[in-house]
């Protein structure tokens, strides 16, 4: 049950730690706090999600500290690379839409392409002459 306590209220809390930061920034954020509340856990087990937060604070509290001690040439950094990691994921995103049309009108194309089709016209010839004999 111990286990399942610890197990609960450091999901909980790590869950709202990270909701807590933006998304951009949240990597770094949880890295750089995961191994003191492991080892909190570990050296508290019966700890709650409450004794959690008055030992390091509330989450939204420390996302906010987080980034205000970060400087500016480290947030532009992130954002930079993550804006050019979702401009580069839309162009391949676009480019795979495109390649998906062009090979979806070729195969179309390959497999719907009529055959060609021949009329014969038979004509009959009726001998409208009559016979003499």
């Amino acid at each position: 049950m111990n286990d399942t306590i610890k197990s609960s209220a450091l999901n909980t809390y790590l869950k709202k730690l990270t909701k807590a930061c933006p998304r951009k920034f949240r990597a770094q954020f949880v890295s750089d706090l995961s191994d003191s509340i492991y080892n909190f856990s570990a050296a508290n087990p019966k700890a709650t999600y409450e004794d959690f937060a008055k030992h390091f604070g509330i989450p939204e509290n420390i996302a906010s500290e987080f980034l205000k001690s970060m400087d500016n040439e480290e947030l532009t950094t992130l954002t930079n690379k993550s804006s050019w990691i979702k401009k580069s994921i839309i162009t391949l995103a676009g480019i795979l839409a495109i390649v998906i049309i062009i090979a979806g009108i070729w195969l179309i194309h390959e497999v719907i392409d009529e055959p060609e089709i021949y009329y014969y016209e038979t004509g009959v010839v009726y001998d409208t002459s009559e016979n003499l004999e």
